[in-house]
């Protein structure tokens, strides 16, 4: 029974490191995996293993790096109104077509004269288009 014991926080250690790699966001990634790394280096001292505490502790403190990176980036955000002759619009739609059809499979751009459209960006990157519809009346709530 000891010998499971002192054997645990390997065993978590890898748990912790498969599902790391298993998730598409990076800072799950980051989380996930620095539970694993710290997993690895309390079972690296239990077991008198300095390499293991070692290069885990490393890795611990490039994850906590790259998080703390990551919850300190500033976004900036920006709306840009756009006509239907706009060069960059039709290339941006026809790359997400799928990704809209599955979501809005009954989108279609509108284009009547009138109408309000925006490109979302976010860090001078087009991030989303948004098309706000003008109501003809006005509701008080």
């Amino acid at each position: 029974m000891t010998n499971f014991l002192i054997q645990l926080p390997g065993y978590l250690a890898f748990i912790f490191l498969a599902i790391s790699l298993l998730v598409n966001n990076d800072i799950k990634f980051r989380w996930i995996n620095s539970m694993g790394g710290l997993c690895f280096v309390f079972y690296g001292i239990l077991i008198n293993a300095f390499p293991i505490i070692l290069t885990n502790a490393v890795l611990f403190s490039i994850n906590i790096f790259f998080l703390v990176k990551i919850y300190r980036r500033q976004e900036k955000f920006d709306l840009v109104e756009f006509t239907n002759d706009a060069v960059l619009v039709p290339k941006f739609l026809a790359f997400y077509r799928k990704d809209i059809q599955a979501y809005f499979p009954d989108f279609i751009m509108p284009d009547k004269p009138g109408d309000i459209k925006f490109l979302v960006l976010r860090d001078i990157v087009v991030a989303n288009i948004l098309l706000p519809r003008l109501m003809k009346t006005a509701m008080l709530l």
